[in-house]
C-alpha cells in the first residue's frame, strides 16, 4: 500500500532532525523520508536536516552503462525538492556525492570508533590483519590499518568464463605475516 505520515508535535519554527537508518525495503524507506521531509516543511518547520547512516543507492553514483542512471544523484535531487537543508551521513561509498546537493553535507567517519571498538573489544587484536574485500575499499582499509598499527590485505576476484562454466578465482595480497598459514589461492567452478 501507500505510505502516510503524521507529525503528531508541532514543527513550526523548528529545527528538525530526521533519522533515516534504512531498511531491506529501500526504496519504502526513501518514500517515507521524502514524505516526513515534504510534512515538516508543511507544517512550517524552520530546517529540516536528514540524518541517514547509510544513503541508499550511493553505490550508483556514477554512470555503468551508457543509458544508465546516476541514482545517488537523482536522490539528493529528490531530497532537496521534498525541502531538505542539510544531510549527515556515515562513510558515503564516494565522497564526490557530496557535490550532488545543494545544500551542505557532513559526511561522517566511522573509523575512529571502529578502532576503539576493536581496541577495547576484540582480544589479540594487535595480531590481527585487516582485510578489503575489493580494491575499491582498500583507502579506507589501510587508513584504519594505520589507526590500529595493524598490517592489511586484500582479496581480489578474478571472474571468468571457461568451457561454459563460471570461473572465479581469489587472490589474497599484503602484508599477512601475522597469520599462522600460507596466503590462500582458492578457485571454484560453477555451472
Amino acid at each position: 500500500g501507500e505510505t502516510s505520515v503524521r507529525i503528531l508535535t508541532s514543527v513550526r519554527e523548528k529545527d528538525v532532525f530526521i533519522v533515516q537508518s534504512g531498511s531491506p525495503k529501500v526504496n519504502d524507506t526513501i518514500m517515507e523520508l521524502l514524505i516526513m521531509i515534504s510534512a515538516c516543511k508543511g507544517g512550517s518547520a524552520n530546517k529540516v536536516t536528514a540524518v541517514l547512516p547509510y544513503f541508499p543507492y550511493s553505490r550508483q553514483s556514477k554512470k555503468k552503462s551508457h543509458r544508465g542512471a546516476i541514482t545517488a544523484r537523482m536522490l539528493a535531487n529528490l531530497l532537496t525538492m521534498a525541502g531538505i537543508k542539510h544531510v549527515i551521513t556515515v562513510d558515503l561509498h564516494a565522497t564526490q556525492m557530496q557535490g550532488f546537493f545543494k545544500c551542505p553535507v557532513d559526511n561522517l567517519h566511522a573509523e575512529p570508533l571502529i578502532a576503539r571498538w576493536i581496541r577495547h573489544n576484540v582480544a589479540n587484536w594487535k595480531e590481527a590483519v585487516v582485510v578489503s574485500k575489493n580494491a575499491g575499499g582498500t583507502k579506507r582499509v589501510t587508513s584504519l590499518a594505520d589507526a590500529l598499527k595493524l598490517n592489511f590485505g586484500m582479496v581480489t576476484t578474478e571472474k571468468k568464463k571457461h568451457r561454459g562454466a563460471n570461473m572465479s578465482a581469489s587472490v589474497i595480497m599484503g602484508h599477512l605475516h601475522s597469520f599462522n598459514r600460507e596466503p590462500v589461492l582458492e578457485s571454484s567452478a560453477t555451472s
